[in-house]
């Protein structure tokens, strides 16, 4: 799981201290690491050079996957939840 057991934990991505969302530290570190690691088939049709369009990738797959990004102004602000299971 890469938000709770990998080393990219706290450094790249982090659940928030109430265990309800989670969010992505650094952009960077995400396209150029985590995800040629854990979702190869996002970056497999994508130059190095075109990092963002794997991050769009992603984050089209995140919302098919039920995934919200948090956009109320709050220590929430650009996190993403589950509408399903993260109801606030």
């Amino acid at each position: 799981d890469v938000l709770s057991s990998s080393i990219h934990s706290g450094k790249v991505l982090e659940w928030l201290p109430h265990g309800q969302a989670w969010r992505v530290l650094r952009w960077d570190e995400m396209s150029n690491t985590v995800l040629p690691s854990y979702f190869p088939e996002f970056c497999a049709e994508t130059s190095k050079e075109d990092a963002d369009a794997a991050v769009d990738m992603f984050l089209w797959h995140v919302k098919a996957w039920g995934f919200e990004e948090v956009r109320k102004v709050g220590a929430d602000m650009g996190s993403y939840r589950h509408k399903v299971s993260c109801p606030f």
